[in-house]
């Protein structure tokens, strides 16, 4: 796949941000290989770029899905602006025409999404380690 200047730049100024995200989930891989893996998107609040969405997306037939399966904002912004940037995602995911969403959140961010959007996946994706499935006694 061929990259564009312009995704080249973005690539650059979304480094830092995807170093600190695989590092604060203890994700063993390079940049490269995980923005191989996702699409990333920018999360821009006032013009400054705060984080990113990594989202992979699959057509079949009539259904567009979009997996969002990161989301990554720089600390001083985590509560300030998470409501807005998940706002400008769904409508860009609107605007894209994708019909389906696939959450993959973080156990820790299911409250807030189901506050924020008053509804409850039918399917719960998240990822731990598997002692945190334990069934307590």
């Amino acid at each position: 796949m061929l990259i564009t200047k312009d995704q080249n730049e973005l690539l650059k100024l979304l480094s830092p941000l995807i170093e600190s995200y695989l590092a604060e989930m203890k994700i063993s891989s390079s940049v490269e290989e995980y923005v191989r893996e996702l699409a990333i998107l920018p999360i821009k609040i006032e013009g400054k770029l705060i984080g990113f969405w990594g989202v992979s997306y699959r057509k079949k037939g009539k259904i567009f899905l979009a997996t969002l399966k990161a989301c990554y904002l720089m600390r001083e912004y985590r509560g300030r602006y998470l409501n807005r940037a998940a706002d400008d995602f769904f409508r860009g995911m609107e605007k894209q025409g994708v019909t389906n969403l696939e959450v993959w959140n973080h156990y820790n961010v299911q409250r807030w999404f189901e506050r924020r959007y008053s509804l409850k996946p039918q399917i719960f994706v998240t990822h731990g380690k598997l002692e945190q499935f334990k069934i307590k006694n």
